[in-house]
């Protein structure tokens, strides 16, 4: 009985330093975890060039010096990888000048102005200066006023107007701050990483390399035979 006492004893003290090693190695084969790449501030120099579309048929006939409209951006404005204003994004302008269609042949003439556009929550400055006129008359005018005089100065020049959908071309007005998304991080497998390892094709492969506990944490352990007693 005591000889299979000791023998069990011996087991379980093999057995518990087996077990601690092999959540130390286990815990070391872990990867590193990956940290997020901090975001950077950046901005968007003023003066770049952009497309607006016009929302509404703009007409000599009907507008009027300081009435508003909008439009919406053409397509995104990006910057080093990011999308700084969004396609879509809404603008505003100003109508700064009107003429009607005159007599006598004149055509009628209109001027606007974009103003700034919403991004964020905040307003924007976004310069652009149009002028639109309306097809010239003038030679029908003259023949017609030297054959009929007075009656002439019933023949109008055609309205000018600029209609919903017309491309503007503008620019940014002021600087854009904005984050500079970060790179994807890479992690431990993907391809193209240094993590990554592949074997040559052509060599051979390496054998799996068990790791052995040491002597340090190898357990002495002295077992001692039984005495033989005397009857």
């Amino acid at each position: 009985m005591k000889g299979r006492a000791i023998t069990a004893a011996t087991a379980l003290c093999l057995c518990a330093p087996s077990a601690s090693f092999a959540q130390d190695v286990s815990s070391k084969d872990l990867p590193a975890p990956v940290l997020a790449a901090a975001t950077t501030a950046t901005s968007l120099p003023a003066g770049t060039p952009v497309v607006v579309t016009l929302d509404d048929t703009l007409s000599s006939m009907t507008s009027k010096v300081g009435d508003h409209f909008e439009v919406s951006f053409e397509e995104d404005v990006v910057d080093k990888g990011t999308i700084v204003v969004p396609k879509g994004t809404i603008g505003h302008g100003e109508v700064t000048f009107v003429t009607n269609k005159g007599a006598f042949g004149k055509p009628g003439i209109l001027s606007i102005v974009l103003d700034n556009f919403d991004l964020n929550g905040k307003t924007i400055s976004l310069d652009g200066r149009y002028r639109e006129q309306g097809q010239d008359k003038d030679g029908v005018a003259g023949a017609t006023m030297f054959a009929v005089g007075i009656f002439a100065g019933f023949i109008k020049g055609k309205a000018a107007f600029i209609p919903k959908g017309r491309e503007l071309k503008a620019h940014t007005g002021e600087d854009i701050a904005y984050a500079l998304a970060p790179p994807a991080p890479k992690l431990p497998g993907d391809a193209g990483s240094a993590a990554s390892v592949e074997p040559n094709a052509s060599g051979p492969s390496a054998a799996p390399v068990h790791a052995e506990p040491t002597a340090e944490s190898k357990p002495s352990v002295t077992v001692a035979s039984p005495q033989a007693t005397s009857s």
